[in-house]
C-alpha cells in the first residue's frame, strides 16, 4: 500500500456532526462510559510519512508516560471528546486511549481486504470470527479495530497486519460497525489470543528464515575439500527418504493421532496443540507447539520434524525407531520392512507422568495377581520396596482401565473429563486421584479411548438429544413429599413478611408474593425454563432473603450455586455450566455499579452463554440460569428508567424471631421435598417465561436513583416539578438551567452540553407514553431541532432549540421567527429560575 505524504483534510462541520453523532449512537459501552477518550489529527512526520498523532481535548499532544496519573488525568469522557472535536475544528477524529488496567483488549488488522477481489484475507477473517466482539473499520476503511474484554501482553508483526495492544496504545475511532459481529465488547476466549500469538510467531519465525538465506546466499561458496555433511537428522537412504518425508507429512496433517499420546499434558488450541516447558521437564519458559503449519520449539527457537520430537522427547533410540512409532500412529505402511519400534509404546514418555503417585492407591487401580510369561508393561504403578524405597510394578489392573474406557471421555482441547455414570465433568488430575495416575495415563494413550468435542456436551433440561452428544441435567435431586398448604405455612409466611412493603396495597403485596411464587415454581415445574427477569431482594440484614432463596437453591442440588463477587469478576466462569439458578450474593458494590450493570444484563437474558475454563477453549451452552440478587444495600443494582429485567422486592426489617425458628423446624422435617411439592402444585396458567415483571415502589426508587442527572432533570421539568413553566428554548437556556440545578441538588455533572443534550434527546425518544385513547404511543413530550433563522441575530443563523409536544410556529409566521421571539421570551424565565431558586435557599 502507498502511503499517503499530506494529511487528509480536517473534516467539514457537517461530515464532524455526522461523525459525532454515529459515535454516540453506536459505541458499546464498555468504551463509552470512560474517560479514556482523546483527539486525534494528521500529521507529516519527516521520517514516517504522514501519522495520526493523539491530542488531549485541551489541545497539547498526548505525551509523557502514557497510563500514567498526569495522562488519566487528562484524557477525557467521550462527550468532552465530542465537543471538542466539533467546536475546533482541528483535529481528523476521536480516539479511544487503551490503560494496562482497564480488561481492554485492541486488536489492529491492517489491510484485511484483498485489493482488487473485495475478498478479506483468511487469516484476517479467521481472527475476527474468533474474537467475536465489537469490530468497527478504521477512518481510511483499509483496516479494522477489534476491542474485546481481557488482558494480555502487546504483540504485533507488521507484515501479516495483525497489532495486539493491552494499554499503552490508542485506537482511532469512526463507528461504522463492521457487519456481523457483536455490537458490544465481549471478552476474548483464550484460543483466539492463542491463534494470534500463532500468526505473529510464526511469521516472524518465517521472516527470520528468509533473512538467514538472505545472509547464507550472499556467503562465500564453500571449499570443496571440505568434509561431506551428514544427510538431515531423520533421512537415510532413497526409499528411507521417502518413508521418513511421507510420515512427517502425514503426521503434520494429523497431529491429533499422536501428540496426545506422547504429550498426556498438551493442550488444545484452534490451530493445533501446546506443549509447556514444564511439561517438557525443562526450565525455559516458552513453548513447543505443534500445529498442521509446522512444529516449533519456542525455547530453543528451532523449527522441527515430528520424527524429531519424537526422537527428542519420546524416548526413540534412532530416527527409525521414531519413524516406526509414527508409522504406527498414523498408519502409515512404510516401503522397507516391518520392524518394532523401541520407542513406539503407547506409553508417554516419563517425565510427562504425574508422580510419584498417593500410597493409597484405590483397591480398583491395583493388580496383585502374578504377570504372565512374556507380557509386556504397561506404564507403572509404584508400590513400596524393601528399606522403605519404591520400585515400579510392571501390571496395571486392566479391568480398571475397561472401565475408564467405558464410562469416561476426554473433552477434545481441554484437561476435562466427562463421567457418565455421574453425568459430570472432572479434570484429569482429579481423576488420577480415583484411580492412580498409572492407569489414567495408561487410559490416555488407550487407541479406543473416547473423545467428545466440546459442542457434544449440552445442558438442555427435558430435550432428546443425539446418541453422541452427552447432556448435563439428569432430573432434579428432591423427592417431593406429599402435603397441604398449612405444612409449607412457614416458607409462604416467610415470603409474605419479605414482600410486604413492596407494594402500597393490600392486593399489590398479594401480586408480588404470587409473582415471587410462580417464578419459583417455574423453575421446579419447568426445569430449562429461562425467566426473562430476575427477582432483587434488598433490606436489612436478617430479614430471611438467603433462608428463603437457599430453600430453592438446595432443591435443585447442584443445578442451583451461590456466587458471589469474585466470581462474577473471574473471566473464567465454569461454574455458570450446567446451572438452573444463580444467586447473587452482595454481587455488585457501590462502586462498580454501573460498571458491572451490562455485564448482568446477558447473564438475565441471552439464550447462550459461553463457558470459559483456564487454559481452555470457550465452550458455547445453553444458558437456563435464572437470577437472584440478594443484598443489604440501598441500590443493589442499576436499573435504567425503563427497566423490563427486575423484579425488585425491598424487605422490611426482621420479624419475630418466632417465624425464622419455624422455618427452620420445617426445613428438618422434610422440608425441601415438602416445599418442592407445594412448588409442583402452583396453578402456571398465566405465567411463563415472557412474563413481565410487577412494578413496585422499591423498582421505582431504584430506578430513579439510577437515573442520570440529565434525565432525572427532564423528567421533573416535563412532570411540573421545577418552577420552569415547559416552553420552548434553546439548547444553550437549558443547559444552563439544568447547570443551577445540579448545584442546587448536590449532583456533579462535568461532562459538558453535548452529552447533556444528547443524554437529554436520548431520554425522551425512548421514553414510552401511550394515548389513553387509541392506546397508541404519542409522540416524543420535547423534540431537540436545529431551526434556520431569516434575519441575522448577532451573527446567528440557527438556533438550537427544545420544543414541547404540540408546540410550532402559527400560520403567517416563519418557524426562525417563531423560534426566536420564544427563545427571547424564555430568557427571563431562566433567569427567574436562578432567582426564585436563590431565593428558596437563602430562606
Amino acid at each position: 500500500m502507498v502511503k499517503a505524504t499530506q494529511p487528509t483534510p480536517i473534516p467539514p462541520a457537517e461530515e464532524r456532526e455526522a461523525i459525532s453523532d454515529r459515535l454516540l449512537r453506536t459505541l458499546p459501552d464498555a468504551m463509552r462510559d470512560r474517560q479514556q477518550w482523546l483527539l486525534w489529527r494528521e500529521e507529516v512526520h519527516p521520517e514516517r510519512g504522514v501519522i495520526k498523532v493523539p491530542y488531549y481535548v485541551g489541545g497539547s499532544k498526548r505525551f509523557g508516560e502514557l497510563g500514567g496519573p498526569e495522562d488519566r488525568s487528562r484524557l477525557a469522557h467521550l462527550a468532552d471528546a465530542v465537543a471538542a472535536y466539533l467546536d475546533t475544528g482541528r483535529f481528523s477524529g476521536i480516539g479511544f486511549a487503551f490503560l494496562g488496567d482497564d480488561g481492554l483488549i485492541g486488536i489492529d488488522l491492517d489491510s484485511p481486504i484483498v485489493e482488487g477481489t473485495g475478498e478479506m484475507q483468511q487469516h484476517h477473517r479467521s481472527i475476527v470470527e474468533a474474537c467475536a466482539s465489537y469490530t468497527e473499520w478504521s477512518p481510511s476503511g483499509n483496516g479494522l479495530h477489534i476491542i474485546c474484554a481481557g488482558q494480555t501482553d502487546s504483540f504485533k508483526h507488521d507484515p501479516i497486519g495483525v497489532e495486539v495492544y493491552c494499554g499503552g496504545r490508542y485506537f482511532t475511532c469512526t463507528g461504522r460497525h463492521f457487519e456481523g459481529t457483536p455490537e458490544q465488547v465481549r471478552p476474548i476466549a483464550s484460543y483466539a489470543l492463542d491463534y494470534l500469538r500463532m500468526l505473529v510467531d510464526r511469521s516472524k519465525e518465517q521472516a527470520r528464515q528468509a533473512k538467514a538465506a538472505t545472509r547464507a546466499a550472499a556467503a562465500p561458496a564453500a571449499v570443496e575439500s571440505a568434509a561431506p555433511t551428514r544427510p538431515p537428522r531423520g533421512e537415510g537412504g532413497a526409499s528411507g527418504g521417502d518413508d521418513f518425508r511421507r510420515v512427517n507429512d502425514e503426521a503434520l496433517r494429523a497431529v491429533d493421532a499422536w501428540v496426545p499420546a506422547l504429550f498426556p499434558k498438551a493442550t488444545r488450541r484452534g490451530y493445533g496443540w501446546r506443549v509447556t516447558s514444564k511439561a517438557l521437564g525443562r526450565e525455559l519458559e516458552e513453548d513447543l507447539q505443534l500445529a498442521p503449519e509446522g512444529v516449533y520449539d519456542f525455547g530453543e527457537e528451532t523449527p522441527m520434524s515430528p520424527i524429531d520430537v519424537v526422537l527428542k522427547w519420546g524416548g526413540a533410540r534412532s530416527p527409525k525407531d521414531a519413524l516406526h512409532w509414527l508409522a504406527a500412529r498414523l498408519g502409515v505402511q512404510l516401503s522397507g520392512p516391518a520392524k518394532r519400534p523401541r520407542a513406539a509404546d503407547p506409553e508417554p514418555p516419563a517425565h510427562v507422568l504425574e508422580g510419584p503417585p498417593p500410597d493409597d492407591i484405590p483397591p480398583e487401580a491395583q493388580d496383585t495377581a502374578p504377570a504372565e510369561d512374556g507380557e509386556a508393561s504397561a506404564v507403572a504403578a509404584l508400590v513400596p520396596a524393601k528399606g522403605g524405597g519404591r520400585k515400579r510394578n510392571t501390571r496395571v489392573n486392566t479391568s480398571t482401565v475397561e472401565l475408564l474406557l467405558e464410562k469416561f471421555a476426554l473433552v477434545y482441547g481441554t484437561d476435562q473429563v466427562w463421567d457418565g455414570t455421574k453425568r459430570a465433568l472432572m479434570q484429569v488430575k482429579n481423576l488420577r486421584l480415583i484411580f492412580g495416575a498409572p492407569v489414567v495415563n495408561q487410559w490416555l494413550a488407550h487407541p479406543e479411548r473416547r473423545l467428545l468435542m466440546p459442542e457434544q456436551i449440552k445442558f438442555e433440561p427435558g430435550v432428546e438429544l443425539p446418541e453422541d452428544c452427552v447432556n448435563l441435567f439428569d432430573g432434579l435431586p428432591t423427592e417431593p413429599v406429599e402435603c397441604e398448604e398449612r405444612d409449607v405455612k412457614p416458607m409462604l409466611d416467610l415470603l409474605h413478611h419479605l414482600c410486604k412493603v413492596s407494594a402500597r396495597t393490600a392486593e399489590g403485596v398479594e401480586a408480588v408474593k404470587d409473582q415471587v411464587l410462580k417464578w419459583c415454581a417455574t423453575i421446579v415445574q419447568r426445569p430449562g425454563a429461562k425467566m426473562r427477569f430476575a427477582i432483587v431482594f434488598h433490606g436489612p440484614q436478617g430479614t430471611g432473603k438467603n433462608m428463603f432463596c437457599d430453600a430453592l437453591r438446595k432443591i435443585l442440588g447442584r443445578y442451583g450455586k451461590m456466587v458471589g463477587q469474585s466470581e462474577l469478576d473471574d473471566r473464567f466462569n465454569g461454574y455458570m455450566s450446567g446451572k438452573l439458578l444463580l444467586i447473587g450474593n452482595e454481587v455488585v458494590t457501590r462502586q462498580e455499579l454501573f460498571h458491572q450493570k451490562n455485564k448482568l444484563k446477558w447473564v438475565i437474558t441471552e439464550d447462550e452463554i459461553p463457558i470459559r475454563g483456564m487454559h481452555q477453549e470457550v465452550r458455547w451452552e445453553s444458558n437456563h440460569a435464572n437470577i437472584i440478587f440478594l443484598s443489604n444495600e440501598l441500590m443493589p443494582v442499576a436499573l435504567e428508567w425503563d427497566d423490563r429485567r427486575h423484579l425488585v422486592i425491598y424487605t422490611p426489617a426482621a420479624e419475630d424471631a418466632d417465624l425464622y425458628l419455624r422455618v427452620a423446624d420445617f426445613m428438618d422435617r422434610d422440608g425441601l421435598g415438602k416445599w418442592m411439592y407445594w412448588l409442583q402444585q402452583v396453578d402456571l396458567d398465566d405465567f411463563n417465561e415472557w412474563t413481565k415483571p410487577l412494578m413496585t415502589e422499591a423498582k421505582e426508587a431504584l430506578m430513579e436513583l439510577g437515573m442520570k442527572p440529565a434525565e432525572r432533570f427532564v423528567m421533573e421539568w416535563l412532570g411540573g416539578l421545577l418552577p420552569l413553566p415547559l416552553r420552548v428554548c434553546s439548547a444553550e437556556q437549558l443547559f444552563r438551567v439544568y447547570m443551577r440545578w445540579c448545584q442546587l441538588n448536590g449532583e456533579r455533572d462535568f461532562r459538558g452540553q453535548a452529552m447533556f443534550t444528547r443524554t437529554a434527546e436520548r431520554f425522551v425518544r425512548e421514553r414510552v407514553e401511550l394515548d389513553p385513547e387509541t392506546k397508541r404511543r404519542r409522540p416524543p413530550a420535547l423534540t431537540y431541532k436545529a431551526i434556520a433563522l431569516k434575519d441575522d441575530h448577532g451573527g446567528r443563523k440557527t438556533v438550537r432549540c427544545w420544543l414541547p409536544r404540540g408546540t410550532g410556529a402559527p400560520n403567517g409566521i416563519t418557524e426562525g421567527e417563531w423560534a426566536w421571539d420564544a427563545v427571547r421570551s424564555f430568557e427571563r424565565l431562566a433567569n427567574d429560575y436562578g432567582r426564585a431558586a436563590d431565593e428558596g435557599e437563602a430562606a
